[in-house]
């Protein structure tokens, strides 16, 4: 499929991502995700988690890229880049629903400053430009994160672990920090 379909674009192509990175990693390792509109405190949080618990803070900013020739109010395929700590990543992902799930495998390539430059000048525009603050707590066996979107002020509370089971055992004392008609499971 490689030399049939992608090899021959490689030559007309505007934008090469050279890298040893496996996009189907995602598929074979996801990330669970139980997501919510509620606001929890940190301390309701703290009461879930084992006593050895770590506690961190990071502020992340999406761009969010319009394609060339593109309608903002029809376009559904805007660019994510994602910058942390000066450091950037291109993003895709694809979401599949099946209510109340979704199912949204994300690839993910760490990339130079230089390639938000570059689609710049192959005429991207910046659509919009979202800060989120996030305060993580995890233990040994689970992450629970809140977000706050700066621009949007929307506060979110996210439940993620690797494995499924781990995630479902848990479910009972996590329980309290969702309303059920709210939260989606993200596979990531």
């Amino acid at each position: 499929m490689y030399k049939a379909f992608i090899e021959p674009d490689l030559q007309t192509a505007h934008i090469k991502i050279i890298n040893k990175f496996n996009p189907f990693t995602g598929f074979q390792s996801p990330t669970y995700i139980l997501k919510s509109t509620r606001s929890v405190t940190a301390e309701q949080i703290k009461t879930i988690l084992s006593e050895e618990y770590k506690e961190t803070k990071e502020e992340t900013y999406d761009i969010y890229l319009l394609p060339p020739a593109e309608d903002p109010e029809a376009c559904q395929s805007y660019l994510r880049m994602r910058n942390r700590d000066g450091k950037y990543n291109l993003m895709f992902e694809e979401w599949v629903t099946d209510s109340p799930f979704i199912i949204s495998p994300r690839i993910t390539f760490e990339v130079s400053v230089r390639l938000l430059g570059g689609l710049m000048a192959l005429g991207y525009t910046i659509a919009a430009i979202l800060k989120r603050s996030s305060h993580i707590f995890c233990d040994d066996r689970v992450s629970i994160k809140t977000d706050w979107l700066e621009q949007l002020n929307r506060h979110y509370v996210q439940v993620l672990r690797a494995v499924l089971l781990v995630l479902q055992s848990r479910i009972p004392s996590i329980f309290p920090l969702f309303d059920m008609d709210e939260h989606c499971l993200f596979v990531l």
